[in-house]
């Protein structure tokens, strides 16, 4: 960021947000004169922190346009300067990254391929956190893939038909049987950064740039790239042999605003799943024979409850599977969840620890206070967002009060008897807001120093589980092997605690405005273990 915008934060007591305007791309004079009120109010969540910004900046700007209109440039003209053709096309070439500026500099990276890597069967699981294994996976599966490997291992880049094949094949993949498919835009993202990790010397933005809005004018560059041509090619094909709608609705493209891939169905046989499926219906034990057979029907079962518009809500899905309110249900969630996160499966349990210690360091500082026990901890965690109004479906935006926000993450009772109760309560609070309540962590005893139990709680039945950081972990578990959204008050902790504790990097577009809230991305920064 230019010095004197940086001098000019610090004047105004704002210069923690300096990262943030810089994460956004926000650096230079023209771009605070770009500045939207809409955008402002991302940047500044909170009334206090935007009306400071405003005062501290009016003059400022006014300096800006000022010189501009002396300079015979008046604000009027840098709309005509963004919508002229020929910086338009300068425009669209800066964002475009083609197979020139891939192959223009070869680094020193490579990816250990062996041949035994490249003979080998593709293995059961089929991702990891960052998306690498699985695209490698997939590359294993079909001759194509294992091409593109080799040529990969010998080169040290791709080459656009490789390129082309290799976007090809994940866009197949991502539309599997489904033709109304819809891939969003963290997905493609999410696609594309797991490319450039993979094979380092390949340039994300060679495979997706998202769309874009620019200048005063907001005049849009479509999205662009490798995966997204292969989508639309495909989805026209699709349209003209009848086999996909115009516009896909968000049920029938059962992927929208979702961040986890179909899994490849590796079983030998449909019949044999068929039969293991109707077990898991219609039997509650032997829990032996139940829990192997749900690890064998996983992606079947995954790809169904992503897919099948008959789960209108996740209780469906529960009534199918009586199997998971039994007392031992959980862990059938924690089963399908690391197939679906097999390298954050134990991030509790190894990260809590250096994470309880960075959460208390934070409540030291800004609540002078201590905490010790797990429960103060996680409860506090909750905590330590700033109220924001919430949209929900009935009423004005609902502002939360920090104790809505803190019960909304780790609900805390003091008697278990006063359960039923308090569900109640709690059930007809949101229902007036016209949300539904989630599946929740709680806690029982006389304060958060002396728990006596913790449990987790699904469609009214609570699950005893050993400690309130497993009730957390067994809930943050559920929400994905559910492909359930988060609770919508406690929304914004769980994804800090999906990225700074879990590790797990993505998230539906249905959150991206949360993501952008400056407290947000500061806690991400300053709790990520």
């Amino acid at each position: 960021m230019d010095k004197i915008l940086v001098k000019k934060f610090k004047e105004c007591g704002l210069l923690e947000y300096v990262d943030i305007f810089e994460d956004e791309e926000i650096f230079t004079e023209i771009d605070f004169k770009l500045l939207s009120n809409e955008k402002i109010e991302q940047l500044f969540p909170l009334v206090s922190q935007r009306n400071k910004f405003r005062a501290s900046f009016r003059e400022f700007l006014h300096e800006i346009l000022t010189k501009d209109i002396n300079q015979g440039r008046a604000e009027n003209d840098v709309s005509d300067f963004y919508s002229s053709s020929s910086d338009s096309e300068n425009s669209k070439k800066a964002l475009i990254t083609g197979t020139e500026r891939a192959g223009a500099v070869i680094r020193n990276e490579s990816i250990d391929f062996n041949e035994s890597d490249a003979e080998a069967e593709p293995p059961k699981k089929a991702r990891t956190e960052s998306g690498k294994k699985y695209l490698l996976d997939l590359l294993k599966q079909t001759c194509d893939g294992k091409i593109i490997i080799s040529r990969y291992k010998k080169n040290k880049i791709l080459n656009d038909k490789t390129r082309n094949s290799f976007s090809n094949i994940i866009v197949h993949n991502e539309f599997a049987a489904n033709p109304n498919t819809v891939i969003c835009t963290a997905r493609f993202i999410q696609l594309s950064q797991s490319i450039s990790e993979l094979f380092p010397n390949e340039d994300k933005e060679t495979y997706y740039i998202p769309a874009q809005r620019v200048g005063l004018a907001r005049d849009t560059i479509l999205a662009k790239g490798k995966l997204w041509n292969q989508f639309t090619t495909f989805s026209r094909d699709l349209r003209e042999c009848s086999l996909r709608k115009i516009r896909p609705t968000e049920i029938e493209g059962a992927t929208i605003g979702r961040i986890h891939p179909r899994l490849p169905e590796t079983h030998s046989g449909s019949e044999n799943i068929a039969s293991l499926i109707e077990f898991l219906r219609t039997h509650l034990e032997p829990w032996a024979v139940v829990t192997e057979n749900w690890r064998i029907t996983c992606s079947t079962r995954l790809n169904q409850l992503c897919n099948d518009t008959k789960y209108e809500q996740i209780a469906d899905y529960i009534l199918e599977y009586p199997v998971l309110k039994q007392p031992l249900g959980y862990k059938l969630f924690e089963s399908d969840f690391d197939t679906l996160y097999p390298d954050a499966a134990k991030r509790m349990m190894t990260h809590w620890t250096a994470f309880k210690e960075k959460v208390q360091f934070e409540v030291r500082d800004n609540e002078h206070k201590t905490i010790e026990s797990d429960a103060e901890v996680l409860n506090a965690f909750a905590g330590l967002l700033p109220s924001v109004p919430l949209k929900v479906p009935k009423g004005k935006a609902w502002k939360a009060s920090k104790q809505d926000m803190k019960e909304g993450f780790l609900l805390h009772i003091k008697r278990i008897q006063d359960f039923e109760k308090t569900l109640k309560f709690v059930e007809e609070k949101y229902f007036s807001k016209g949300i539904t309540v989630q599946g929740f962590p709680m806690v029982v005893g006389a304060d958060l120093k002396t728990i006596e139990s913790s449990y987790f709680v699904l469609d009214r039945t609570p699950f005893l589980l050993e400690s309130p950081t497993r009730a957390v972990e067994v809930a943050f578990k559920a929400f994905h092997a559910l492909y359930s959204p988060y609770s919508t008050v406690s929304c914004r902790s769980w994804l800090i605690l999906q990225e700074s504790l879990f590790g797990i990097v993505g998230y539906s577009d249905k959150y991206a405005a949360l993501m952008k809230q400056p407290e947000v991305i500061r806690l991400m920064r300053t709790l990520r273990v």
